[in-house]
């Protein structure tokens, strides 16, 4: 309806220091603020991707957050919390997933290891994958593979997972699950053994609801 033209807005999207951001951002991946927006229908391509910019990084400020380049992180950790958390445990999440980029980390190792990060980089939509597939190094979103947070975030995160990545709990944990998808109830562990018994509880409810899994 707008008008614009899709190439316009993926050429744009692939130039963000032309919106003031770090030359640490690659693309506007993460950036684009999620909610609803009304233009005049005569508004430029880079007039609406500024907009969106503008409400991330306001939404940074009011998180505490004014470096963009801490704020590019917080978006990737932010972009994790909502793709594999409910926000109820949104701060749970984020303490855990410190945790685990902590360098003294010797439970995972540096290594993030959340399927929504493969999934993103396979570039489809699911809840599972392959073995081959957890072990592809070339695809660089694979956080089973690689350590640290992936390259870009994986989505746009909204305001709550922006506000729990920036103030993360303080907790020991190192993993959670969802046992169960339709209520969303998650379980966190501080260590492996304990994921495991928490993993199986998921592996029995997707046998009782394969069409769900």
């Amino acid at each position: 309806g707008s008008g614009l033209k899709e190439k316009d807005l993926q050429a744009l999207a692939n130039k963000p220091q032309e919106f003031g951001l770090p030359d640490s951002v690659t693309n506007l991946e993460g950036w684009l603020h999620p909610g609803e927006y009304r233009f005049p229908l005569e508004t430029s391509t880079k007039e609406v991707l500024a907009e969106l910019v503008k409400a991330t990084k306001v939404s940074l400020e009011q998180a505490g957050i004014t470096d963009l380049d801490e704020g590019y992180r917080i978006l990737k950790i932010a972009s994790i919390l909502q793709a594999e958390a409910r926000t109820p445990d949104y701060a749970t999440v984020a303490g855990a997933i410190e945790n685990r980029l902590d360098p003294g980390n010797r439970e995972t190792h540096g290594l993030l290891q959340v399927d929504s990060a493969v999934i993103y980089g396979l570039g489809r939509y699911s809840l599972q994958f392959s073995a081959q597939e957890k072990q592809d190094a070339s695809n660089k979103y694979n956080t089973y593979v690689h350590k640290g947070l992936t390259p870009t975030p994986i989505g746009s995160p909204a305001n709550p997972a922006i506000e729990a990545a920036a103030n993360p709990e303080d907790n020991g944990y190192y993993y959670w699950v969802t046992v169960n998808i339709e209520t969303g109830e998650t379980k966190f562990a501080s260590t492996y053994e304990e994921h495991q018994r928490y993993k199986a509880e998921f592996d029995a409810w997707c046998d009782e609801h394969p069409d769900v899994c």
